[in-house]
């Protein structure tokens, strides 16, 4: 019979920069108002709002309702702006956002050409960061976490390898390494995709995915230590390269978005389940941070370098986090929307599709461009990277 040990840990999570994890839902401007005198945004269940309404408000509400003009989108915010008072009070919940997102918000109450308005509305759409939909409050899901580890685990096995005599004596691994750094991802996607899954059992030795050692790894769904609110920032799209007066600005549309603000803390919980049967692959709780570390310490170190040279922030870490790095109790990674095409491939491996002026598409094993987290629109004055978390291990 096979023995198990099963290693159980408490998670403790940082947020260092602004975090977003993709949910498929937005704050959709038929549904907020936003206060300019606080730069706030109160988002708004229209049914609990009908309660509120005189017979005049009933009358004019309808009224818009009916029209078929776009324009009726506008005389809808104006409504709403009007009754500002009663939507505070039946909001299921309040963020901050920018000074230029509240600028955005009173011309759009200005709009008179029927052209413009959906262009506007549109780029007023917030994608919500991960949350619970019975209480609205923001949620890293395990699944997320566990994803960045795993990146960041088979990173550090196809490292070993390489330096190893290992590698030199598997045939079957090398010539499956040459297909995935040769093959045509623009056309052949698929193709690539199952090499990368034949190369995954390769390098955490099983066969069937129901032997794939992670699904002994089990984390939980991470919930806020104490209630906080979520921020609005811009979207702020950088070049690496080439740096000049000209292109410090982002580049593209810089959009808004919901994220989860620095400084925020999550807690949650970690199960790892190791096979003592040397035949069944498990995975190493020690080799799991380690790998980890490494994975993401080349990145952090490189946008330190690129936040030097746009003058952005980057994280700071406090004294108690650089002790249980060293300890080895803890990491630092990376989560989420904006992450990078770094944090979540595998070097050695890596193949980003670039365009390039003109349209053309290249490949390559560097991202050319990094986002921001912004309070400005486009500019990166005092913005920070995204996505970056401290994790601690505490086991129990």
């Amino acid at each position: 019979m096979n023995q198990r040990q099963v290693l159980r840990f408490k998670l403790r999570l940082e947020v260092l920069s602004p975090v977003h994890i993709g949910c498929d839902d937005s704050l959709d401007p038929t549904n907020f108002v936003i206060d300019p005198n606080s730069n706030t945004l109160y988002f708004f269940d229209l049914k609990s709002l009908v309660d509120l309404l005189t017979d005049r408000e009933h009358l004019k509400l309808r009224e818009i309702s009916e029209k078929k003009s776009p324009m009726a989108l506008v005389e809808l915010y104006r409504f709403y702006r009007s009754i500002l008072p009663k939507l505070t009070k039946v909001a299921t919940y309040s963020c901050k956002v920018p000074e230029n997102l509240t600028q955005t918000y009173l011309r759009d109450l200005r709009i008179t050409n029927e052209r413009d308005i959906f262009n506007h509305f549109n780029r007023l759409t917030i994608p919500r960061t991960y949350y619970n939909p019975l209480n609205n409050c923001p949620v890293i899901p395990g699944s997320s976490l566990k994803g960045a580890l795993r990146t960041g685990y088979m990173e550090g096995l196809f490292k070993h390898l390489q330096s190893s005599t290992q590698r030199a004596k598997d045939q079957s691994l090398n010539n499956l390494i040459i297909d995935i750094l040769n093959i045509n991802t623009e056309t052949h996607r698929k193709r690539r995709f199952d090499l990368f899954i034949e190369f995954e059992k390769k390098i955490l030795k099983f066969d069937d995915p129901s032997e794939d050692p992670f699904k002994h790894l089990i984390i939980s769904d991470l919930t806020p230590a104490t209630p906080f609110q979520t921020r609005v920032l811009y979207e702020v799209n950088l070049r690496k390269k080439d740096i000049n007066r000209n292109n410090l600005l982002g580049r593209g549309i810089s959009l808004p978005i919901e994220v989860i603000p620095a400084g925020i803390v999550f807690e949650g919980e970690m199960t790892l389940e190791k096979q003592r049967a040397p035949e069944i692959a498990s995975i190493n709780h020690r080799v799991l941070i380690d790998t980890n570390y490494n994975h993401y310490n080349r990145i952090l170190k490189e946008e330190r370098k690129l936040s030097n040279e746009h003058g952005v922030k980057h994280i700071a870490l406090n004294e108690r986090q650089v002790k249980a790095l060293k300890e080895g109790n803890a990491l630092i990674l990376k989560l989420g929307k904006h992450s990078g095409a770094e944090a979540v491939t595998i070097d050695g491996l890596r193949k980003i599709e670039i365009r390039t002026t003109g349209g053309r598409k290249i490949m390559s094993d560097k991202a050319t461009t990094w986002w921001v987290a912004s309070e400005l629109k486009r500019n990166p004055n005092g913005a920070i990277p995204f996505g970056w978390v401290f994790l601690e291990f505490i086991q129990t």
